[in-house]
């Protein structure tokens, strides 16, 4: 949404809605939803108070959109990964292997929106909607794995999503990518080691 604001000379200059949104979203994601405050985001998206709300509504608007920018990236490609294996072990390792590429992106400092951006959150309408997020992601994962291992469905879609959480606080603390790649390769072993187990006690079957 192109806009214009004045520069500090009286010229007006273009607003990109688009690089606002952006540099606010990276705020969010190094310190989370409570610990930023308005003068911050105006300071990244270079906007005074009355523009930002112009522009994003409350901060808690600001917020969703930037959360909304992170599902439509980060998120679809976790997504994508898993839906796009065929073999439920593979698909699982495959969102295990994508966490530790994407998030090792921005390691030291940058955390996931919906895993971490609302922890510790005053906010009840903020953390219901990462938690909304968070319950939709586990749905799509327990229903791919219930089509398999019905009685195991709960459980791994529980691990695979403490697992992604795991890996995101991980690259948040600096921890390189190959180290990642090393704990999601572990993780995957462990979701296999848990359906193999489970198709045998029901005697063998896919």
């Amino acid at each position: 949404m192109p806009d214009t604001k004045k520069s500090g000379r009286g010229r007006p200059r273009a607003f990109c809605a688009e690089t606002a949104l952006a540099a606010a979203t990276e705020l969010f994601r190094q310190k989370g939803y409570d610990a930023v405050t308005i003068a911050e985001l105006c300071d990244a998206t270079g906007l005074k108070p009355p523009s930002l709300y112009a522009a994003f509504g409350a901060k808690r608007d600001l917020f969703e959109r930037a959360v909304g920018l992170s599902v439509a990236t980060t998120g679809h490609q976790l997504i994508d990964s898993f839906t796009g294996e065929p073999d439920i072990g593979r698909a699982i390792a495959a969102v295990f292997r994508q966490a530790a590429e994407l998030y090792a992106r921005d390691r030291g400092g940058q955390a996931c929106l919906v895993m971490e951006g609302t922890i510790n959150c005053s906010d009840p309408a903020v953390s219901d909607m990462t938690a909304r997020l968070r319950r939709e992601m586990r749905d799509v994962v327990a229903a791919r794995i219930a089509a398999v291992a019905p009685d195991d469905a709960d459980t791994l879609a529980d691990f695979v999503m403490l697992g992604v959480a795991g890996i995101s606080a991980a690259a948040r603390e600096g921890v390189e990518e190959a180290a990642l790649q090393e704990s999601a390769k572990i993780l995957a072993d462990g979701a296999r080691q848990r359906l193999a187990a489970g198709r045998a006690g029901n005697g063998g079957g896919a």
